[in-house]
């Protein structure tokens, strides 16, 4: 609030040939010009009688005048032209006290436990590389990322002095994605799942540079909607990685309930079409974005979600636990609900007749048969478990008659309830 009118003053002073410009955030701000004689003689004196107005002072100890040629800090980063090329770069400053702060963590934890230092140490790395990551901040990433290894390494050596190096490495290290040194643990959760648990690892994170805002540009004149969504359409693509990124393009970016589309304020849930409860799997043609109040009302109200594009496959091959079985135990066409010779108009007839107790189906639309066919593979799949699940053998046998008993409990319910988005 006290800068407030510093930035007007400036323009009024000086002219354009002048190059005064001021860039500013919270207290902290820079001013440019186009020489050393004009910053000292001019600027720095208007400043001051613009701040002593307000009862305040220039700090002598923050207060530099430099070519842009040797650079200076601002906001932990460096700005300094190499060759001419501007390049803005993590300042060394802000480089030593972040390894400071991770060394002070690393040798207070010496008693903890490698997974709870792992839970510190991830939000501090993942938190600067970020900040740090629209910047030419390769080198520095990987810099930083030996260093980090460096103190994981004198850690685990400590803790175990009598110990070889290759049983240090072995008891705290492993392989990930054919990179080796990866400081992890496994760990078993309260359901006996085995996970593991890795330090971030900061060179990883790619580099993203920030694209500005056009300067005319106003997010309330209906002209520049486009331009917000595009940029927010852009911004999305980076938040979604693999197969997820795919089902976003599928949906073009909104939610299957709302219409609406899918931003990284509003945030998102992924929704499985058929419910895992149900025999649904994690495949991604049986998966969908949507909005988490969306995402709460489907499963209150027990709606089903049609998907545009859905395909027969995504009713294909559906596992109870498609991590954990080793093979299909689950194929509905196997079951009985869409197999046989029948045309697809007899079909449908059998399958609304399932579902409403009428044989007169000759009206319905295409999205009709959809949401059918959504819910009939429901019923076939719990059926297909009940029969297929009791035959497994193997170590998971166990597992699979468990899962069976909940499928074959589930049909008569799934007959009470279900009831399709929109109906």
């Amino acid at each position: 609030m006290a800068l407030d009118g510093l930035e007007t003053e400036l323009r009024k002073r000086f002219s354009k040939p002048d190059k005064v410009h001021m860039i500013r955030y919270a207290d902290d701000f820079i001013i440019t010009g186009s020489s050393k004689e004009l910053l000292e003689n001019e600027v720095k004196p208007l400043v001051e009688v613009f701040l002593s107005v307000r009862g305040l002072q220039l700090s002598d100890e923050k207060t530099t005048i430099t070519h842009i040629d040797e650079g200076f800090d601002f906001l932990g980063w460096n700005a300094r032209k190499y060759g001419g090329k501007l390049l803005i770069k993590p300042s060394r400053k802000s480089v030593r006290a972040f390894l400071r702060e991770l060394r002070k963590l690393v040798k207070q934890g010496r008693a903890l436990k490698q997974s709870t230092l792992i839970e510190k140490l991830n939000p501090l790395i993942r938190g600067w590389a970020n900040y740090h990551r629209c910047s030419v901040a390769g080198r520095t990433f990987n810099l930083m990322s030996h260093a980090i290894w460096q103190m994981l390494w004198q850690w685990a050596k400590r803790r175990h002095r009598n110990k070889s190096r290759g049983w240090v490495r072995a008891r705290y290290f492993t392989e990930y994605k054919n990179r080796q040194w990866v400081f992890a643990v496994r760990e078993k959760d309260v359901n006996g799942t085995s996970t593991w648990k890795r330090l971030v690892e900061i060179s990883d994170i790619p580099i993203r540079r920030h694209v500005k805002i056009r300067a005319e540009a106003n997010p309330y004149d209906p002209k520049w909607e486009g331009y917000f969504e595009a940029r927010e359409q852009r911004a999305m693509a980076h938040e979604f990685r693999g197969p997820l990124r795919n089902l976003w393009r599928r949906q073009n970016g909104s939610c299957l309930v709302c219409r609406q589309q899918i931003t990284s304020d509003t945030r998102w849930n992924i929704h499985h079409v058929v419910w895992k409860v149900f025999g649904g799997s994690d495949r991604v043609d049986n998966l969908a974005l949507l909005h988490p109040d969306c995402h709460r009302q489907v499963h209150s109200r027990r709606t089903t979600v049609v998907h545009r594009v859905l395909i027969d496959s995504a009713f294909e091959g559906l596992e109870p636990d498609a991590g954990k079985l080793a093979r299909r135990v689950v194929r509905p066409v196997k079951a009985g609900a869409f197999s046989g010779n029948r045309p697809a108009k007899a079909k449908a007839r059998s399958l609304v007749a399932w579902m409403a107790g009428r044989r007169e189906t000759d009206d319905l639309k295409p999205i009709d048969r959809i949401v059918v066919r959504t819910i009939a593979s429901h019923r076939a799949v719990a059926q297909a478990n009940a029969k297929v699940a009791p035959k497994m053998r193997g170590p998971g046998g166990r597992a699979h008659n468990r899962r069976a008993k909940a499928a074959s409990s589930v049909v008569g319910w799934l007959t009470r309830h279900s009831t399709p988005a929109g109906w």
